[in-house]
């Protein structure tokens, strides 16, 4: 699919890279998060994980900064500072198609 931006939370994360990793990150569907397979009709154990083959020449970064507070039902704000680079390198975020030989 498509795509031109990216929302990354920052609760936990001081930098811009490790926010970026932590989106990147491989989830484990385990007990009450377990995949619902179409095909069997059977909740299954599965991984999930966002890939990016290449990138869009205009790629936006949306920084996640608000959270609900479910004991006092408001939004909260984060105002921890993040830290950027000077040049962002998206090198480590990118992943071969499959079947390029590039595995």
């Amino acid at each position: 699919h498509a795509f031109l931006e990216l929302s990354l939370q920052v609760k936990g994360h001081k930098t811009l890279a490790g926010a970026l990793a932590s989106y990147f990150e491989t989830e484990e569907l385990r007990g009450a998060d377990r995949y619902a397979c179409r095909h069997c009709d059977d909740r299954c154990d599965a991984t999930r994980r966002v890939a990016l083959r290449r990138l869009p020449r205009l790629l936006n970064l949306q920084l996640v900064r608000y959270a609900y507070d479910l004991r006092t039902g408001e939004r909260k704000k984060r105002v921890d500072p993040v830290v950027f680079p000077d040049r962002l390198d998206m090198a480590p975020f990118l992943s071969p198609a499959p079947g390029d030989g590039a595995e």
